[in-house]
């Protein structure tokens, strides 16, 4: 089972094409729903809610309470008539690696990949599923080089089993960070950049490379440690962990690429002077991210939600374009 969910084939395709792109994130801290449509030729925001959740209805991305969330679930899917969604994973429950195998067949490569699993994971490989994508970095041409995502079975399958008990459908999964990447990332920027996404009580960092997801890193503090202190101190943290991350990439990435860009997006931007304390601790090359950039020029429509409140919505609009891209191939 990969993380496009087998459920593909208990459906007609012509139904599922009819309707929108609606996204679902679950986070510890939050659902947030969006969706965007295709109106003459233009993508628009069409509904989006961000629903609170209560702490330990899902923890470090495990679903704890399983009653609770079912009820939300439901009661989401009531108001807003929802059937199909794409849904991200937990980023926490995941690995990223990168290796290289044999220069097989591209019907060979998954059986290839599983022989490199229990080397690079803590895992089993009959515990886990996988997603892979090649890269092309000048190795032999005896070799492939691939960057895998790896998930437990058991992860995926509670996330399958709330959904299908909710009545909703699930199209695909897709890790946070690839989906955040698609948002924050210009389509035509092949550039290495260090993407920061910051909840409440976590933060992610993730390393993108031509587009593709490289190395992620989970931290138990979010904007509300951030900001602990004297005058916002802790920003000290998140820029050490910026560094940590970079540390690693120059010395385990392929071909030692410089990171270009940081990117920022999540909770904290409607705070006083947060953006620019992070700015100012952290670098030049820190922007704010712009989640509308792949989506639509505000000279043709402007989205009913506020810039600051849309920062909370990276992911779950780079899973909408994913999936009107899946649908209309005009990303």
């Amino acid at each position: 089972m990969s993380f496009r969910s087998k459920v593909l084939d208990m459906f007609p395709t012509p139904a599922y094409m009819l309707m929108p792109a609606n996204s679902l994130v679950l986070s510890d801290e939050a659902i947030r729903f969006v969706e965007l449509k295709r109106e003459n030729d233009i993508t628009k925001l069409s509904r989006y809610q961000e629903i609170e959740l209560q702490e330990g209805v899902i923890e470090s991305g495990k679903i704890q309470n399983t009653k609770k969330l079912l009820d939300i679930l439901k009661k989401l899917k009531e108001e807003k008539g929802l059937k199909f969604v794409a849904v991200s994973l937990p980023e926490e429950r995941g690995y990223i690696y990168t290796t290289t195998i044999p220069n097989v067949p591209r019907e060979e490569i998954r059986q290839q990949i599983e022989f490199t699993i229990e080397e690079n994971v803590p895992l089993s490989v009959d515990s886990v599923v996988f997603e892979f994508t090649c890269i092309d970095l000048g190795v032999e041409k005896d070799k492939k080089r691939v960057v895998v995502t790896v998930l437990p079975k058991s992860v995926v399958q509670d996330y399958v089993d709330i959904f299908n008990k909710a009545g909703l459908i699930p199209i695909y999964f897709e890790i946070e960070s690839s989906a955040l990447s698609r948002a924050v990332i210009a389509k035509d920027d092949d550039r290495v950049n260090l993407l920061v996404n910051i909840g409440k009580h976590t933060t992610n960092i993730s390393i993108v490379d031509e587009g593709i997801v490289r190395f992620t890193s989970t931290s138990h503090n979010g904007v509300d440690d951030i900001l602990k202190g004297e005058e916002g101190g802790n920003i000290d943290w998140l820029s050490s962990e910026i560094k940590r991350v970079e540390n690693y990439w120059f010395s385990h990435g392929d071909g030692g690429n410089n990171i270009e860009n940081i990117i920022i997006c999540g909770e904290g931007f409607d705070r006083e002077d947060f953006s620019k304390k992070i700015i100012s601790q952290i670098g030049d090359n820190v922007k704010i991210a712009d989640v509308w950039q792949n989506i639509v020029s505000f000279e043709k429509h402007v989205p009913d939600i506020s810039y600051k409140d849309s920062l909370r919505y990276g992911v779950s609009l780079g899973i909408a374009i994913g999936e009107l891209k899946r649908k209309y191939e005009y990303v």
